[in-house]
């Protein structure tokens, strides 16, 4: 989906009242703040989406695919996406795994409420794991 594909289906949800005219300086808008709060090292948190973070990368040896030289790849901060919970359950439909179920997490959240206890999840796989709460 392109940032041309966002601005048509927020104009399309809204109707007529906000065409995708008006929508597009608030798209720039919204990835222009995000950019530059990413820029600062903000952490940035949409609650049902995720949260963005800027990671900080250590220096480390490398090699160049083209010519197979080492090199050195030098330290950098790289922008980081974690899904929220409720983001989580609708995208990976195949598991069965609802929206709330993935926001609570891992095991230790569904034992000490009484749950199921969970077979551990793959590493790595947020959405994954499942549990079951008792009848």
């Amino acid at each position: 989906m392109t940032r041309a594909d966002l601005v048509e289906r927020a104009a399309d949800a809204l109707g007529p009242r906000i065409t995708k005219r008006d929508w597009g300086p608030v798209a720039d808008a919204l990835l222009d703040a995000a950019k530059t709060a990413l820029a600062r090292a903000d952490h940035i948190e949409i609650r049902g989406f995720g949260s963005f973070r800027a990671r900080h990368r250590k220096a480390r040896p490398g090699r160049n695919p083209k010519t197979g030289e080492a090199v050195d790849a030098p330290p950098r901060d790289v922008p980081v996406f974690r899904p929220s919970g409720l983001l989580c359950g609708p995208v990976d439909r195949g598991t069965g795994v609802s929206g709330t179920e993935c926001a609570l997490g891992g095991r230790s959240r569904a034992i000490d409420r009484g749950g199921y206890d969970p077979p551990p999840t793959v590493a790595g796989d947020r959405c994954g794991g499942f549990w079951q709460p008792l009848a």
